[in-house]
C-alpha cells in the first residue's frame, strides 16, 4: 500500500514537471546589451565628441573610460 503511494506520488510529480517545461512561462527574454555605435575616435586635445549608444535604457546612467592610457616621457 505504501509503495503505490510511493509510486503515485512519483507520477504525479513528474508529469508536473513535464507540464511546467513544456509551457513556456517561465522564459523571459533577454534585453539587449547596450554598445557604441562608433568602436575607435580620435580627439585633438581639449577636443570633444558625442557618442552615440545604441540600445540604451533611459533609466540606466552611462560612464566611459579611455581604453589606453596616454604615456609621456618623464623628465
Amino acid at each position: 500500500m505504501k509503495m503505490g503511494k510511493q509510486k503515485l506520488l512519483s507520477a504525479a510529480l513528474v508529469m508536473a514537471l513535464a507540464v511546467g517545461s513544456i509551457s513556456g512561462e517561465g522564459v523571459a527574454d533577454a534585453a539587449k546589451k547596450a554598445s557604441l555605435k562608433t568602436k575607435k575616435m580620435t580627439l585633438q586635445v581639449k577636443g570633444s565628441k558625442k557618442i552615440a549608444i545604441k540600445n540604451k535604457s533611459a533609466k540606466m546612467k552611462y560612464t566611459f573610460q579611455e581604453q589606453q592610457k596616454i604615456c609621456g616621457k618623464g623628465e
